[in-house]
């Protein structure tokens, strides 16, 4: 019987079956053979098919259309179909995409947290949230204590679908070079995930099946800078700093404070003095700081919303980026489609990974929505 903690069967190094690790590319391989004898919709044969089973008993309440693969890895050794010693590498299937959000997304870069709660019975995950602190109070020699009456609530989780997809040309299925290129597909699928994940964590407006975006949460402190917008100045930073420290925002011990905003903005702030003497006390400093803190410019930022008569306005954030989770409901499931090898010569390959990102407290956050940047 195989318990949660166990290893999968692709992390276990006894349970090789003459091959020293998993490989995708052999899985898409496999499944696209159009002489397979096993019926269409079946999980590849071998180490990855028993990794799929293992994978469906772990998460029996997961809907998949195609096969489970492991969330991708973080190291590339844990990917390789060489023989000899050391070829079977760590794998670390809950946090692989942390690596991957931190690097070249604003969510990550900024510290928001990664975390694959498990769901209940109707597929939702819930996040306990103390809503009220603790009473205190000074008091005289023999005197009451404070009487305190918590209240709590949860943050929900609900699964979103984000779908990704690439192309596997048949010499790439047949390369010697199996290593490298499944590499290539693993790190293109995992970038477009991790980009769009980060997109909708800002601009999400919670329809279509989206997330809702940091930018359009309700409770989070906004600036305005004018009826048809305008250019950004310190003073508004500054106020947007002030609203969040007030909200206890940048009170908790692991807070992660920092801003976002669109290379439009960036450019802006680069160009506008936020001193009084003209001594080029640049607001987006030349180390990537506004205000001190950390400063992240992202296309996934808009600029290109509009007030009143201004069009091509920009957004630009901050908060506590700690209380920003993004939610792992399971495994990757991965489709193939081998019929377009017969016009087109490739396999595609389908990715699908369900995800949710909430704010764990709105207050801590803030935006102004009508920068003024052309």
């Amino acid at each position: 019987m195989a318990y949660r903690n166990d290893p999968l069967p692709h992390e276990d190094e006894s349970n090789t079956h003459g091959r020293h690790g998993y490989s995708l590319l052999r899985a898409i391989n496999a499944v696209s053979n159009p002489y397979r004898k096993e019926p269409p919709g079946s999980p590849p044969p071998g180490l990855e098919g028993e990794t799929h089973k293992e994978l469906e008993k772990r998460h029996p309440g997961v809907n998949f259309k195609g096969f489970l693969i492991p969330t991708f890895p973080g190291e590339s050794r844990a990917l390789t179909t060489s023989s000899g010693s050391g070829a079977i590498g760590t794998h670390v299937p809950d946090l692989a995409i942390l690596d991957v959000l931190r690097a070249r997304s604003v969510l990550g870069s900024l510290g928001a947290q990664v975390l694959k709660l498990p769901p209940d019975a109707k597929g939702n995950t819930w996040l306990p949230r103390r809503a009220t602190a603790a009473s205190v109070g000074w008091i005289a020699e023999g005197g009451a204590a404070p009487v305190a009456s918590p209240t709590t609530d949860a943050v929900q989780f609900t699964p979103k679908t984000v779908s990704s997809t690439v192309s596997v040309t048949r010499k790439l299925l047949k390369s010697a070079w199996e290593a490298e290129h499944e590499l290539r597909i693993i790190a293109d699928m995992v970038a477009s995930f991790a980009v769009e994940v980060d997109r909708m964590g800002i601009v999400g407006t919670g329809g279509g099946n989206t997330p809702t975006g940091l930018l359009y949460t309700a409770g989070i402190n906004v600036v305005p800078l004018g009826a048809n917008g305008a250019a950004p100045n310190r003073a508004a930073l500054v106020e947007l700093e002030r609203l969040v420290g007030i909200a206890n925002g940048d009170a908790a011990v692991d807070v992660a404070l920092g801003w976002f905003a669109s290379p439009n903005a960036r450019a802006k702030l680069r160009l506008t003095d936020g001193s009084a003497a003209g001594s080029g006390a640049w607001l987006w400093s030349d180390d990537d700081r506004i205000l001190g803190k950390p400063a992240v410019a992202s296309n996934n930022a808009p600029s290109t919303l509009t007030k009143g008569s201004g069009t091509n306005l920009s957004a630009i954030g901050y908060g506590n980026f700690r209380d920003v989770v993004v939610n792992l409901f399971g495994p990757v499931d991965v489709v193939i489609d081998p019929h377009k090898q017969v016009t087109d010569g490739v396999v595609k390959v389908s990715a699908f990974l369900d995800v949710d990102v909430q704010l764990l407290h709105a207050p801590s956050f803030g935006a102004i929505l009508d920068a003024l940047t052309a």
